[in-house]
């Protein structure tokens, strides 16, 4: 039987902590390859999401960290988060309800409403590399704090526990894993496309350094984004979005990141 097949899951659960990151980076030594770990809690006071963002999240919602140590070098891990995109609409599928995926990070109905959102880090100790996963997600109520947020009861018109969500997530997570280990992200980007949010559409993003502007026709075979300007089609490692067609989009993604 693959290591991928079954449940290998280290669960700590908290009843409240300021951030889940935190904590699981404080234990990355109870983490081997074929024992991750996860660590979740009730209640997260000092959430973060991408870029140093704020995370809001209700009592009630998912809050953890998913740790894994890796065997590959962390410029091969490029385009997991896109991965663990594709887990949660797996994970929301089998409760009955579907999403769609916003790059490069983001969750959302079909009508755009943010449901929940990834945050990845990669640390690395002597030899081993550990991916840290964050995750929340809103299951009774959306935060105050966000426009156009939602819950997963609005999407499933029922009500979803951390305790019935959990380990389906845990079940998911470990075989993408295991496929993205032997395969990459190209073995997901099909996937991934199929429930793409905002391919046509026209935007411009923040780059850092540079704003660019130009229609999202896809991603690239390590998680890139595909982006068709006026001087071709560039590929956008790390971004967000700016312009004002799409401006409460924005808004949600910067105060509730993940």
């Amino acid at each position: 039987m693959s290591p991928f097949t079954v449940n290998p899951w280290q669960i700590e659960t908290r009843k409240e902590v300021p951030s889940t990151m935190d904590v699981a980076r404080t234990m990355l030594e109870r983490v081997q390859e074929a024992s991750p770990l996860v660590v979740s809690t009730e209640r997260q006071t000092a959430g973060r999401g991408r870029q140093g963002r704020t995370w809001f999240s209700e009592q009630g919602s998912l809050a953890a960290t998913f740790v894994m140590s890796s065997p590959l070098a962390a410029a091969r891990l490029s385009g997991f988060s896109l991965v663990v995109g594709t887990v949660l609409r797996d994970v929301c599928a089998e409760l009955g309800g579907d999403v769609l995926l916003k790059w490069p990070n983001d969750i959302l109905t079909a009508e755009g409403k943010k449901i929940a959102g990834v945050l990845i880090e990669l640390l690395t100790r002597e030899e081993s590399t550990y991916v840290l996963i964050g995750i929340g997600m809103n299951l009774s109520s959306a935060p105050s704090q966000v426009s156009h947020s939602t819950s997963l009861r609005e999407v499933l018109g029922r009500e979803v526990t951390v305790q019935e969500l959990l380990p389906i997530v845990c079940k998911h997570l470990w075989s993408a894993w295991g496929r993205f280990v032997q395969e990459g992200f190209p073995a997901f980007r099909d996937t991934w496309l199929s429930s793409a949010y905002g391919v046509g559409d026209t935007v411009t993003l923040d780059l850092g350094q540079r704003l660019v502007t130009g229609i999202i026709v896809g991603v690239s075979h390590s998680g890139e984004l595909s982006l068709q300007t006026e001087s071709g089609v560039e590929q956008i490692a790390s971004g967000h979005q700016v312009d004002n067609v799409q401006v409460d989009n924005v808004q949600v993604h910067n105060a509730s990141s993940d």
